[in-house]
């Protein structure tokens, strides 16, 4: 859970877009491209649960937002104390900025990867995104929306149904504004999809 961002892809431009969904960390942006290679060092038969709580998050419709220093600062949604909720996004302004500085760097990152279409996931990885790659998601005081909508689907276990169906059921309580997003890499595996979710 954090915020996410997007950075130019002029390497491996595998997304319509042009874009790599990035994570924003400490010290740098991680892309995408460097998620799907760390995928496939796992072998055949893991199973792998990435929830990702972050704007852009869809595969790690705009939030009108004013685009202001490092971070959006209009409310998007309410918490659960009535608070407004800000968008877990880095502005467009300091996105660009923040390229235009480590620019070699990123493309120095993605000339050393694989190109997507080379990489091979043997593992099953399932990745519950807080919202679509072109959608930003709502944070809070306790929690963001997603994970709020995600704990009160989970009722701290009691939900007896399988991953799809937790999914849904965190769908129907979700804004137009923010979709998560329900996403496949590597082997598709019946059995894992069809878990409790965080049992093993």
């Amino acid at each position: 859970s954090g915020h996410g961002s997007q950075v130019p892809d002029e390497i491996h431009p595998d997304d319509e877009d042009g874009m790599d969904e990035t994570l924003v960390l400490f010290d740098r942006n991680m892309i995408d491209d460097e998620l799907f290679a760390l995928w496939a060092r796992f072998r055949a038969g893991v199973r792998i649960l990435f929830i990702s709580d972050s704007c852009h998050s869809g595969t790690v419709a705009q939030i009108a937002a004013v685009d202001e220093g490092f971070f959006y600062t209009e409310p998007a949604l309410l918490d659960e104390d009535g608070k407004p909720r800000l968008l877990k996004s880095v502005s467009s302004s300091a996105q660009q900025r923040h390229y235009a500085r480590f620019r070699g760097m990123y493309n120095a990152i993605r000339a050393a990867l694989p190109d997507r279409s080379q990489v091979v996931v043997r593992a099953s990885v399932i990745q519950l995104g807080a919202c679509q790659d072109d959608q930003k998601a709502a944070d809070g005081i306790r929690n963001s929306f997603f994970t709020s909508k995600l704990l009160g689907v989970w009722a701290n276990g009691a939900f007896g149904g399988d991953y799809i169906q937790f999914f849904n059921a965190i769908l129907s309580g979700m804004p137009t504004q923010q979709q998560p997003n329900f996403f496949r890499v590597g082997a598709q595996s019946v059995a894992f999809e069809g878990q409790r979710p965080f049992t093993i």
